[in-house]
C-alpha cells in the first residue's frame, strides 16, 4: 500500500549541531536559528553534524502531540517534551 505524501508545507528539516567545547548536542527546526548558529550567535564551537531529519510542523502529525523546547540556565541545556503541561508558557 502506498504511503500518502504529507501536505505541502507541513515538513521541516531538523538540524543537528555539536559543540566541540561544551560536548553538547543541539537540534532546531528553525532555518533562521540554524543560520544564526552557523554565524556564531550561540558562541564558539558549534558545528553541524549532518545528522538532520524531517519532522512535521505543529498540529500536523497528531494534533495535541506537538513537541516544545525549553532551556534551563542551571543545566545549560535544552529539553524537549511532548507533554503540554511541561511546556513553558
Amino acid at each position: 500500500m502506498p504511503v500518502a505524501a504529507a501536505p505541502a508545507g507541513t515538513l521541516v528539516i531538523v538540524y543537528e549541531f555539536y559543540n566541540t567545547n561544551l560536548k553538547h548536542y543541539f537540534r532546531t527546526s528553525s532555518a533562521a536559528e540554524a543560520t544564526g548558529i552557523d554565524n556564531g550567535s550561540a558562541g564558539q564551537g558549534w558545528v553541524r553534524t549532518g545528522d538532520n531529519f524531517t519532522a512535521y510542523t505543529p498540529g500536523i502529525a497528531a494534533p495535541g502531540n506537538d513537541v516544545c523546547r525549553f532551556y534551563t540556565f542551571g543545566a545549560n541545556s535544552h529539553f524537549y517534551t511532548a507533554f503540554a503541561d511541561e511546556c513553558p508558557d
